[in-house]
């Protein structure tokens, strides 16, 4: 037993140096990359807060003075129609006068009465501190169009359109853009039936800006059916982390639909 007890060897000093160097090497490898990432995030967040104040700025002006913010409008309960080829600027949107022009719908899917309420969907590029394009989409709520999803299944032919020029002009210089693509959610909901075509001042502030997010790519371009594409692009599995694995940084108005914030974890960017 003595012999037994006397054999038996514990590490050596330089085996204790070695592992520690191993374990000093890994530490150094993994630390920075976690820090690297969180350093990410908190940009991402900080430019979406930035743009969120610049984009309720914008409406909000609007909203308040009754300026128009769109050069075209069609008289209300009046069938829509429009050729998109010739006539690209109508494509995605137009305004009721009600409002002066400050109430977007989608054309080709509410004809007739105004809605109840419509999300206007806005996507910006930015490159070396410019706004490069802007893409623009309203929908409806009452007709359940997953507006994410069509903003995201865009084609060139919807990009840049006079609303889109519009604000991008006004949205330009407002904050320091960085290089990648701004999204933004403006909740619209309609103000009580105008009286002799007059809407009072306090039926104007009707704007609310839902959320805005910041990615350093593109959101994939949209196909096949939007729950699919929703659940594979724009679910945060983590905090700030898209299920596509792209770092989102988000600002958003409280959701009292789902009671939460847009960017927590199990939220969706829709």
């Amino acid at each position: 037993m003595i012999k037994y007890l006397q054999s038996k060897k514990g590490f050596s000093l330089i085996e204790l140096i070695v592992v520690l160097a191993i374990l000093g090497v890994m530490m150094a490898i993994i630390l920075p990359n976690i820090n690297l990432r969180e350093r990410q995030i908190s940009a991402a967040n900080s430019t979406a807060r930035d743009f969120y104040a610049a984009v309720q700025s914008v409406f909000t002006k609007y909203s308040l003075y009754e300026a128009k913010l769109f050069p075209y409008y069609v008289p209300e309960n009046t069938e829509i129609t429009y050729d998109p080829d010739n006539d690209p600027n109508m494509k995605y949107m137009c305004y009721y006068p009600a409002l002066n022009g400050n109430y977007p719908f989608d054309p080709q899917t509410v004809k007739g009465d105004m809605p109840v309420s419509t999300d206007l969907y806005l996507e910006i590029t930015a490159k070396n501190g410019q706004i490069q394009h802007t893409n623009v989409a309203a929908y409806a709520r009452d007709r359940g169009i997953a507006g994410m999803f069509m903003l995201c299944g865009k084609s060139a032919s919807n990009i840049d359109t006079e609303f889109g020029k519009l604000l991008a002009t006004e949205l330009a210089g407002r904050i320091d853009y960085q290089d990648g693509f701004y999204y933004a959610k403006i909740s619209y909901t309609a103000p009580a039936a105008a009286v002799g075509g007059v809407v009072s001042k306090q039926d104007t502030d009707t704007v609310k800006v839902m959320f805005t997010a910041y990615t350093k790519h593109e959101l994939p371009l949209a196909s096949g059916a939007s729950s699919t594409y929703e659940n594979a692009n724009l679910v945060f599995g983590a905090d700030n982390v898209l299920s596509s694995g792209e770092i989102c940084g988000t600002c958003a108005a409280w959701d009292s639909t789902n009671n939460n914030f847009v960017g927590r974890v199990g939220t969706k960017l829709v």
